[in-house]
């Protein structure tokens, strides 16, 4: 660089200024600023300056350097004010991109540069936050022999398609009626400024909805960017889908169906997903490991495994029960079922008059022998209501001799149609069970305590 800087020649007619034109015109202007800056590189730097038109310089003294009595800032020339404006036409002379802000200003004034100018920095469109907030619509046709009108939303970016015979507003306007009672009314819609979109009657139906209704600039598609990829998005799936055997209409959905399952580049997510919350079954779905259908044989198998130990228990309305007491009396009390509350769930009503609820697992059932106060536990009956008849500690009897079987109280009393049969008989009032209550007898072990054996070392 330095050597054609050296070299005299001519570029587009005008001459190259060279490093010895510099220094002397550096040379010439001694008493001006730079001509100071040149002796304060060669002799040192002084510890005040007199005034701050040194300052730059000042802060950049250790990167001054001085060559063939010019001035350098590193691998860069300082130039003299008064050639300044002669390098920059020179500079400037192919016009090429601006680097700092002299040469900002230089491109400005020039009419090449500003008649070619790179477009504006990108201003994207603010995300709506939900859906269905803005709509961006497009025609795409004639395509196919059809106009198909192109719907997006620009927060989960979920495409509609709708072909049409003709681009009319009055079809229009009764495809986005019908849009609107399934999915509501937007806050704005973006369209171009098509004849259809700019009419009347679309300006009416705008205005009645309640829609801001914006256009983008004259022959600029980038305002509307969005709608137009979609339009390309569907021109390029459709061509590739003519050979296949099929309608029009069934090529549209199926597209639509893979194209809302993609994930979209920019949200990363499928349409569908962020439209409607979920996810739509497909039939690559049939891949996966269903998960209801795991859970579902796990809860079965666990049913079998409690149920093999266990025995069938149903209990209807009105029949007599025993029912757990959790208070500190007895552990099991008489009672008759009032309703059902669940599948596994009764409410009770005891011979007090008090109604509890409880699970069939807190219920054995009772029979009735016919005389008042006699109470006998059903056939199969647990082991622990047994255990608490023979300890006396079931109300509802006078001792443990009025408990007895069903089939040994048809022996021991006159026999009657209706005691042969004790559960068609007519079930005894709450009054009629009870009887006077005996108190507990407090029982001690007569087990012979054995003191420990101990080793003895």
């Amino acid at each position: 660089m330095t050597y054609l800087m050296r070299k005299k020649c001519l570029y587009d007619g005008m001459e190259v200024m060279r490093f010895e034109t510099l220094a002397k015109r550096l040379m010439s202007f001694r008493l001006i600023r730079l001509s100071r800056v040149l002796n304060y590189v060669l002799s040192g730097w002084p510890k005040e300056l007199d005034g701050p038109a040194l300052l730059p310089y000042w802060y950049r003294r250790r990167e001054l350097t001085v060559l063939d009595g010019c001035v350098l800032w590193g691998a860069r020339l300082v130039v003299p004010p008064q050639a300044r404006k002669r390098v920059l036409e020179e500079v400037h002379k192919t016009h090429p991109a601006q680097v700092g802000p002299t040469l900002e200003q230089v491109a400005q004034s020039c009419d090449r540069c500003q008649a070619h100018r790179m477009t504006a920095p990108l201003h994207p469109w603010v995300n709506p936050g939900r859906p269905r907030a803005r709509l961006h619509l497009d025609f795409a046709g004639p395509f196919m022999g059809k106009w198909f009108l192109i719907l997006v939303d620009a927060f989960s970016k979920s495409l509609e398609v709708h072909p049409m015979h003709a681009a009319t507003t009055r079809a229009t306007v009764k495809i986005l009626q019908n849009m609107f009672a399934t999915h509501g009314i937007p806050h704005v819609m973006v369209t171009d400024n098509g004849c259809v979109f700019t009419s009347v009657e679309f300006g009416d139906f705008m205005r009645g909805n309640r829609i801001t209704h914006v256009t983008s600039a004259p022959y600029h598609p980038a305002t509307y960017g969005l709608a137009e990829r979609a339009v390309q998005t569907f021109k390029g799936a459709m061509k590739k889908m003519e050979t296949e055997y099929s309608s029009l209409e069934s090529k549209v959905d199926r597209f639509l169906f893979r194209y809302r399952l993609t994930p979209h580049a920019t949200t990363g997510e499928p349409p569908a997903v962020l439209f409607m919350g979920r996810r739509p079954r497909s039939r690559l779905d049939l891949m996966h490991p269903d998960l209801a259908q795991k859970i579902l044989l796990k809860l079965q198998r666990q049913k079998q495994d409690h149920d093999k130990t266990c025995r069938e228990r149903t209990f209807k309305v009105g029949q007599h029960v025993f029912v757990r007491n959790f208070s500190k009396r007895c552990k099991w009390l008489p009672g008759t079922i009032l309703e059902r509350t669940g599948p596994v769930s009764f409410c009770c009503e005891l011979t007090d008059g008090t109604v509890v609820r409880r699970h069939q697992d807190q219920m054995r059932n009772r029979i009735t022998t016919g005389k008042v106060g006699e109470l006998a536990p059903a056939p199969g009956a647990d082991e622990e209501v047994l255990d608490d008849l023979e300890d006396g500690t079931v109300t509802g009897r006078a001792s443990i001799s009025n408990v007895q079987n069903p089939a040994d109280a048809s022996v021991g009393q006159t026999a009657e149609p209706e005691e042969k049969h004790p559960r068609s008989e007519e079930q005894p009032t709450s009054s009629e069970m009870i009887a006077p209550t005996m108190e507990p007898v407090i029982r001690r072990s007569s087990r012979t305590s054995k003191p420990p054996d101990r080793l003895n070392f």
